[in-house]
């Protein structure tokens, strides 16, 4: 089997992710915070200034639900939820999916997001 390279430099022409515009989640947790219990409030407050605090990246290529990208390994699959425009990735060699909901980055280094 080929192996493939560790990391992989994967750019969705966006206009959010570049910061053009203000971000989906952004504008979902700002809208919750308005009905939040004040036992919520904090954490509501701290996970806004979170997003807030995202560096946002020039983008370099645009990509679509079904298209094939990096030499062909990846499939690109849309999985909106949460985001209307959310992407997933699916390598078909290693019957393999990547996921913006479930992975992290912790030290520089892709995570399992929330393990427990």
């Amino acid at each position: 089997m080929n192996q493939l390279p560790k990391y992989y430099k994967i750019c969705v022409i966006y206009s959010r992710i570049s910061g053009e515009m203000k971000s989906e989640r952004l504008v979902q947790a700002e809208e919750m915070l308005e009905n939040m219990a004040n036992k919520e409030m904090k954490f509501g407050k701290w996970f806004i200034q979170q997003l807030k605090n995202l560096k946002h990246v020039s983008i370099d290529e645009k990509v679509h639900d079904g298209d094939m990208i990096l030499d062909n390994k990846c499939k690109v699959v849309a999985t909106p939820r949460y985001t209307t425009r959310h992407i997933s990735l699916y390598f078909p060699s290693l019957k393999s999916v990547i996921t913006g909901y479930a992975a992290a980055k912790e030290n520089h280094e892709l995570v399992i997001a929330n393990p427990q």
